[in-house]
C-alpha cells in the first residue's frame, strides 16, 4: 500500500513539473512574440524595413532569425546613420539592393542569402 501510495505521489510531480514546464514555454513564447512586433514596429519608424524589403528580405523573416543582440545593433547603425538623404533616394528610386553605403549592408546580404 505504501508503495503505491509513493507511485501516486511520483506522478503527481511529474505531472506537476510538466505543467510547469509548459507554462513557462508558453511564457516564453508569448515573450519572444511581443519583442519581435516591438522590434517590427521600431523597424517601420526607421528604413530599415523598406531597404529589406527592397532587397528581397521579408522583415519578419529577419527579425526571426536574428539574434537580439544583433538586431539591437542593426537599428541603432539605422538610427545613428547620417546618410539620410541618399538612403531616401535610394528607396525613392527603388535601387536600395545597391545602396553599399549602408551600414547594415552586410547584415543585410547575410540575411538574403540566408545565414
Amino acid at each position: 500500500m505504501f508503495g503505491s501510495f509513493m507511485g501516486i505521489l511520483m506522478l503527481g510531480a511529474v505531472v506537476a513539473v510538466i505543467v510547469a514546464l509548459l507554462v513557462a514555454i508558453h511564457g516564453n513564447i508569448r515573450r519572444a512574440e511581443l519583442w519581435r512586433n516591438a522590434i517590427l514596429a521600431r523597424m517601420g519608424r526607421l528604413r530599415m524595413k523598406r531597404a529589406l524589403e527592397q532587397r528581397g528580405i521579408d522583415p519578419h523573416r529577419h527579425v526571426h532569425t536574428q539574434r537580439l543582440v544583433d538586431l539591437e545593433a542593426q537599428l541603432d547603425r539605422c538610427e545613428r546613420c547620417t546618410l539620410d538623404e541618399a538612403c531616401d533616394q535610394a528607396l525613392a528610386e527603388g535601387r536600395f539592393a545597391w545602396f553599399h553605403d549602408c551600414p547594415n549592408d552586410a547584415d543585410m546580404k547575410r540575411s538574403g542569402a540566408g545565414v
